[in-house]
């Protein structure tokens, strides 16, 4: 759900993206009423807000932003009509994208120290291998030699 009011001009129209706080929400693992609180404003003005029956003023938008680590400007865009679809959907896809990358990321270094875990651990069980086949080799070697 978006909130959008009209400037002077009638080009450009000021956006609140809801669905776009929503998913922030999600990706934070935040209920709405933490958000509010974290915002300092009252859980039924961001409900007002996100059901579309309010534009909240710039300070309160901050305060949202604020709360959810986003840029003002992650919550507001000033854009023509015709694009104002477009432009809020790939908002919130950047944002769910760039979760899934932080994420990934973490994930992907996880495992990489993972495997330098592994690969010194091998690297340990190959030289106990060669100084184990070192003494079997030295211990036939001397066997053969006290038989002749």
């Amino acid at each position: 759900m978006r909130n959008s009011s009209n400037n002077n001009s009638g080009q450009e129209t000021t956006v609140v993206d809801s669905e776009r706080i929503k998913i922030l929400a999600r990706a934070y693992g935040l209920p709405l009423s933490e958000i509010a609180k974290r915002a300092g404003i009252a859980p039924s003005t961001l409900s007002r807000i996100m059901e579309n029956h309010t534009s909240p003023t710039l300070k309160t938008l901050a305060k949202i932003a604020e709360a959810l680590n986003e840029p003002l400007t992650g919550l507001l865009t000033l854009t023509n009509r015709s694009d104002q679809i477009s432009t809020l959907s790939n908002q919130g896809d950047r944002t769910f994208s760039l979760k899934i990358i932080e994420t990934t990321s973490k994930s992907i270094a996880e495992i990489r120290d993972q495997l330098e875990r592994l690969q010194a651990q091998l690297d340990n069980i190959k030289t106990a291998l060669e100084v184990t086949n070192m003494y079997n080799e030295d211990k036939t070697k001397i066997k053969r030699y006290l038989s002749h």
